[in-house]
């Protein structure tokens, strides 16, 4: 393949298209980086992750009675597991958005100012998720200048 093919292959590049493949190959490990946040570390809004919210009382009696996953430490958003389950990646021209299909998250979390900003990563995470996937990334363009069939 001569210079001036592979280079024709870089300008017809659609990185948006790479990148979002590679997010899936870890879409699961993206995902479980959510869920940790909110159940080991309490981060219930991704722009103040140290800030841990309480349960009332009275939900710390009917969480440790009730819940299958039973901390009461801080705010887990963890009860049977059904949102936690729930949680999937939308993917976007230029972005993705961690969302939960869960009615619980639609009707009475994501409204409330507290939980708004839970779904996503911290910056933590975010540099992480970065570290993941710029070997994924780099093996996709190296793929796509070197070899004669474009893989998507």
């Amino acid at each position: 393949m001569s210079l001036e093919e592979r280079i024709k292959r870089l300008r017809n590049i659609d990185i948006n298209t790479i990148l979002n493949n590679c997010i899936r190959q870890i879409e699961d490990k993206l995902i479980e980086m959510n869920q940790k946040q909110m159940y080991d570390d309490g981060v219930m809004n991704i722009n103040n992750p140290g800030q841990s919210l309480q349960y009332a009382k009275s939900t710390i009696r009917q969480k440790k009675k009730r819940a299958g996953y039973k901390r009461t430490d801080h705010i887990t958003l963890r009860w049977d597991g059904d949102f936690y389950g729930s949680m999937i990646i939308i993917y976007l021209n230029n972005r993705i958005i961690i969302q939960a299909r869960d009615l619980k998250w639609a009707k009475w979390l994501e409204p409330q100012d507290r939980f708004s900003y839970a779904l996503g990563l911290t910056e933590k995470n975010k540099s992480l998720l970065r570290d993941m996937l710029k070997p994924l990334i780099i093996e996709k363009l190296k793929s796509v200048t070197w070899q004669t069939a474009v893989p998507v």
